[in-house]
């Protein structure tokens, strides 16, 4: 490919950049927030809608929050609008700000250092794909100083449905890359525990590298059709079959020659599942 030089006598060729192109799931997969997301639901439905709902049937997993909203409200017989779902999401971001501090959220071993030193290399773009609020996402990568890495993604506010919100990222990763030349991406991952997320991975075409953090087994996670299965963020990128090389040297933790499913174990709530 080729451009007109700034005198415009003649031509240059154009830089294509090859950029790895990462996006993360949040709970379950870079961190856990103990139960103070569930908790600021279920206050924030209170604020809004005066409903007094603990949530107890309700599945977050590999959910959205924009589509537990209208199906919370469904149950209750109240029809949502576009006011009541922003009042919604407002007040669950305020209530999620009170709820952090005595909820006690933690990170998962290797996934802040992961995130940290992939986002400080020139050729990885960083974004989210997750069903959390843009808002409620901020607010919890930012209790770990996490949030900075982060520039853009998809989210629980833009659509109830997972795979849409991935297009709606993969559409902002390429504004947010827009520059002096085209972009190539040589590699697209999506990092994430659940179904949904590897569903996601597939609606744009990515590498879906799942970890074993969240609430779905290994045996779950491979019928559902993920391309690595392991127990966590680090060796999940270590494992990944087609993983650049300028990228794996910057994972932390595991030798890409020993790469395997890490022994950790990781904080759990008495049932065993993920706190969200």
């Amino acid at each position: 490919m080729f451009h007109r030089t700034p005198d415009g006598r003649g031509v240059s060729p154009i830089k294509i950049v090859s950029t790895t192109l990462i996006f993360f799931d949040i709970d379950g997969t870079i961190l856990s927030t103990n139960g103070a997301g569930k908790v600021a639901f279920s206050m924030a439905l209170h604020e809004a809608h005066n409903l007094d709902d603990p949530l107890a049937e309700v599945t977050f997993a590999g959910a959205t929050d924009w589509g537990i909203y209208e199906q919370t409200l469904a149950k209750h017989g109240v029809t949502p609008t576009t006011k009541s779902r922003e009042k919604f999401f407002a007040a669950m971001e305020q209530a999620l700000k009170k709820t952090l501090i005595s909820g006690k959220p933690f990170t998962y071993p290797g996934a802040a250092e992961s995130i940290s030193r992939l986002a400080n290399h020139p050729r990885v773009q960083l974004g989210l794909i997750t069903g959390n609020t843009e808002a409620c996402a901020r607010v919890k990568l930012g209790y770990f100083d996490l949030e900075q890495y982060f520039p853009f993604g998809g989210f629980g506010s833009d659509h109830p449905d997972r795979v849409e919100i991935a297009r709606i990222a993969m559409k902002r990763a390429a504004i947010h890359s827009s520059g002096p030349g085209p972009v190539q991406y040589d590699q697209r991952i999506l990092i994430g525990d659940t179904p949904a997320d590897i569903d996601a991975a597939h609606g744009i075409g990515a590498t879906a590298l799942a970890v074993l953090t969240g609430d779905f087994n290994e045996d779950t996670l491979r019928s559902a059709g993920a391309d690595v299965v392991a127990q966590g963020i680090p060796s999940a990128l270590a494992r990944g079959p087609t993983f650049p090389g300028h990228v794996r040297a910057q994972i932390p933790g595991v030798p890409p020659a020993q790469a395997r499913v890490e022994e950790q174990e990781f904080p759990r709530r008495a049932n065993g599942l993920v706190q969200y």
